[in-house]
């Protein structure tokens, strides 16, 4: 089938029954997260994000998630998961809205009950939420889904806005849906947009006449070439609903009563004498918003994954990492223990006192790139490696040694990946943190360019960074903590030179430097310095211990880094500088934000590969008459 039909704001042909939907019920969250009511919980945010956002066309843009998530693969939440073959990536989703709401719903349910309510259960409760506050009637809303832990683009396969009634019909039957739910359904059409390439063969060209679709009321085909013109530079929006284009409600049937359907499939369902009357009912049906919610409720239970199946994902952008993922899959080898043993063997035996930085550097150099991938351990003459950002990173042989180690007890097990993750959290706490957990699971990757290689500079604003970091699906706490991984390392002088002489083009330092740290960097750093680019500890205080006393010199003025600096300056990070200085859990939240680092765009399943070595990608396998 066409995928265009995937490009309308709200192109809603519905799902269809799951085998388990039986399974699904209505307040299934109730009583499980204490006295919090999760539905509420789901609502305020869905309400705030609709009044102080001003996201008023919310309604159209969550019917639409909810049918392009239920239709590829049952009503999993799999359209959520970011990666770089998801199905977000799938052309007729490159439009989808929505994915930022559907995070702050889930941030405000895992803040009071972590790892309790499924994505998929969000979609369908904001989903409706969000029909209520567009005029539609309150619905309840089963739950109890789980989410998917596969997401393809090529999965994802969608009907036309062509497509004929009677191949809808057939489309729908094969779900065992009835013409009835079909036809509620697409009155989801009654809020949202399309665009004009996707009508534009409608307006002046119908089925190769030449001419307009002749069913299209002189009304309608006025109002269209105005907005849009035969040729033109812009793919403008129509609403799908001329007359109540931001309400719920059954003005769209009868308005293609009228000729006034917009997509050729709304027009048919008020001509075909599969549907007509259908469409003649509803038009006059007192119990529209109820029938309505019901077939809702019915798109809700597609192929749904229920009990044991799927998991809870703590963040809707990623699937779950196991903690323990390797325990028992190399006989009695204890997988995380191998890991430990060589890193405190190399701090000890070879006195690298730095390797908590070596390390926390290389995994955030890492995953910042193509997602944590181990792509940036890869040799090449233009692989990352390569990239200047890249040029003083260290901590490869280390890396090289745990994977022999592990590569002589349970060969092609362990990725690289997953090894960078273990040896920084050991690391960490031989530099003084605590120990975490470190979800495990990863596959490695495959493609190394130094081409990719886009770092944020030391002089990146803290708004900038915000950014940055949040497309990363990382919050600003997340960003302060991380940068709390400035508590070990040095910076070359070459870095930060301009905020001793010469700020801003001012000829001047950097006011917001203590005077004890420019007489520090001045003496460090001469103005005139033909063969030495000398370096500086990013914590004055404790430069080689894991702690927050980072956060307390750059309360001083003592961020030796221009973002270190201002974190503690910026009124959007401020706060959080002032609450980690004197927070008890430092260590705690510390270990939490690299677990959130660690998941950043993984591999796992069937993509990617465990690595042989970690310095190339696996051969494949030579077949007769050429390369598998």
């Amino acid at each position: 089938m066409s995928k265009a039909l995937a490009l309308v704001v709200v192109l809603f042909f519905v799902g269809f029954f799951g085998e388990c939907y039986g399974e699904l019920r209505v307040g299934f969250y109730k009583g499980k997260c204490g006295i919090t009511d999760v539905e509420v919980v789901v609502k305020k945010v869905v309400e705030t994000w609709h009044f102080t956002k001003r996201e008023k066309d919310i309604a159209a843009a969550l019917l639409r998630m909810q049918f392009h998530d239920c239709f590829v693969n049952g009503c999993d939440a799999s359209i959520l998961l970011d990666g770089n073959n998801s199905e977000k990536k799938a052309g007729p989703n490159s439009s989808v809205r929505g994915y930022k709401l559907i995070d702050a719903i889930k941030e405000a349910l895992e803040a009071r009950c972590k790892g309790l309510v499924s994505c998929a259960d969000i979609i369908s409760l904001a989903t409706r939420d969000a029909v209520v506050l567009s005029g539609g009637k309150w619905y309840n809303v089963e739950t109890g889904r789980r989410d998917g832990k596969v997401s393809l683009a090529s999965n994802v396969d969608l009907p036309s806005p062509s497509i004929s009634v009677s191949d809808s019909i057939k489309v729908f039957g094969k779900k065992k849906i009835s013409p009835i739910d079909m036809v509620y359904l697409l009155g989801g059409h009654t809020v949202g947009n399309t665009r004009c390439s996707l009508i534009q063969d409608r307006i002046y060209n119908f089925n190769n006449t030449g001419v307009r679709d002749p069913t299209m009321s002189n009304w309608l085909f006025s109002e269209l070439i105005k907005k849009c013109p035969r040729v033109s530079s812009f793919d403008n929006n129509v609403p799908l609903d001329m007359k109540t284009p931001s309400f719920v409600d059954n003005s769209f049937f009868g308005e293609i009563q009228k000729g006034n359907g917009v997509l050729k499939i709304d027009q048919q369902l008020a001509l075909d004498g599969l549907t007509k009357k259908i469409v003649g009912d509803i038009v006059k049906d007192p119990n529209f918003f109820t029938n309505f919610g019901e077939a809702m409720v019915k798109l809700g239970r597609v192929e749904v994954l229920i009990d044991g199946q799927g998991e809870v994902r703590t963040s809707c952008r990623v699937v779950n990492k196991k903690v323990g993922f390797y325990e028992g899959k190399c006989g009695l080898t204890n997988v995380e223990g191998v890991v430990q043993n060589v890193v405190n063997t190399w701090h000890i035996e070879k006195k690298e006192k730095d390797i908590p930085a070596a390390l926390l550097r290389m995994q955030f150099h890492d995953c910042f790139v193509k997602g944590c991938d181990a792509s940036i351990l890869l040799d090449g003459f233009i692989s990352e490696k390569t990239a200047v950002p890249n040029s003083s990173v260290r901590g490869y042989e280390l890396i090289d040694a745990i994977k022999e180690a592990l590569e002589a007890k349970c060969q092609g097990l362990v990725s690289c990946a997953d090894i960078i993750s273990m040896a920084t959290r050991d690391a960490v706490v031989l530099g003084g943190g605590k120990w975490y957990d470190v979800e495990t699971g990863r596959r490695d990757g495959n493609v190394s360019l130094a081409s990719n290689v886009n770092l944020p500079a030391a002089t990146i604003s803290v708004s900038d960074s915000i950014k940055l970091f949040a497309s990363k699906n990382l919050t600003q706490y997340d960003m302060v903590y991380l940068l709390g991984g400035h508590t070990v390392g040095i910076a070359r002088c070459s870095l930060f030179k301009d905020r001793i002489y010469n700020y801003n083009n001012t000829g001047g330092p950097d006011p917001s430097m203590s005077p004890w740290l420019l007489a520090e960097l001045k003496e460090r750093c001469p103005r005139i310095s033909l063969f030495f680019d000398n370096t500086y500890p990013l914590d004055v205080k404790t430069p080689s211990l894991v702690d927050n006393s980072y956060f307390q010199e750059i309360q001083r003025g003592n961020g030796v880094l221009q973002i270190d600096q201002q974190i503690a300056l910026d009124e959007l990070t401020k706060n959080i500088v002032d609450d980690i200085v004197s927070d008890p859990d430092f260590y705690t939240k510390f270990g939490e934000a690299m677990v959130k680092l660690g998941r950043v765009e993984v591999l796992i399943d069937g993509q990617g590969e465990v690595r042989k070595s970690c310095r190339v990608v696996n051969e494949k396998p030579f077949i007769f008459g050429g390369f598998h």
